[in-house]
C-alpha cells in the first residue's frame, strides 16, 4: 500500500511535468492511490525518490509493466499517452523516430493503442522510459493518429476518460501505475 510520502511523490512528479501535469493534478481527486501497482511489486516498499537497493533491482520491472500495457490495449478502445520529456518536435534526433507520436504545441506525446504489436509497444515504452509519464485512456470517441497536432485543450477533452497513470519511480528502475476513479461513479 502506497504511504504519504509516495502520494506526495507522484503529486510533486506530476507539477513538474509541463503541461500534461498539470491537467493530471487538475484531476487528483479521482487518484485511487489505495489500488496503485509498482513495477516492481517490491518497489512499494521504497522510497520513490531513489533508486532501488541493488538487492532488491528487478530487471523485469519494464517488460511485466509492458505486458500489462498491452493486455490493457487489447480491452479495446484504450489508448496510452506518453510524454516525451527531453525532446521536442523539431529537434533533429526526433527526425528518425519510428514511435507513433502526436505533437501538442512542440511537445511530443507517444501514442499507443490497440492497433500496436508486442515490438512497437516496447519500443515505445523503453522510448518514454526515462521521467515516464503515461495516460491512459479509454471510452473516448476522439481517436488520434500518428503525427497529428492537437492543442492541449485537446489533450484536457481526451483526459475526461482518463482511468490510469503510470509515472517512473525508483531513479526510473521501476513504474508506479495509479488507477482513476470513473467520473461516472462520481456524477452517481
Amino acid at each position: 500500500m502506497m504511504d504519504s510520502n509516495h502520494i506526495e511523490w507522484i503529486l510533486d512528479f506530476l507539477s513538474g511535468s509541463g503541461q500534461m501535469g498539470e491537467l493530471l493534478l487538475q484531476r487528483k481527486d479521482r487518484f485511487v492511490f489505495s489500488e496503485a501497482k509498482t513495477y516492481p511489486a517490491k518497489a512499494i516498499g521504497s522510497d520513490f525518490r531513489w533508486g532501488l537497493p541493488w538487492e532488491d533491482e528487478c530487471l523485469g520491472a519494464f517488460p511485466l509493466f509492458a505486458e500489462d500495457v498491452k493486455s490493457r490495449l487489447g480491452r479495446g478502445n484504450v489508448m496510452c499517452l506518453f510524454r516525451e520529456c527531453d525532446f521536442h518536435k523539431n529537434d533533429p534526433c526526433m527526425r528518425n523516430e519510428t514511435c507513433a507520436m502526436v505533437y501538442a504545441g512542440d511537445d511530443i506525446i507517444y501514442l499507443l493503442d490497440g492497433s500496436n504489436n508486442d515490438d512497437e509497444i516496447g519500443r515505445t515504452i523503453r522510448k518514454a522510459n526515462k521521467f515516464m509519464l503515461m495516460c491512459e485512456v479509454c471510452g473516448c470517441e476522439r481517436t488520434l493518429k500518428r503525427g497529428e497536432e492537437i492543442t492541449y485543450d485537446v489533450l484536457g477533452d481526451i483526459l475526461d476518460h482518463l482511468v490510469g497513470v503510470a509515472v517512473g519511480i525508483c531513479d526510473d528502475m521501476g513504474v508506479c501505475y495509479v488507477p482513476i476513479r470513473s467520473t461516472l461513479l462520481q456524477d452517481n
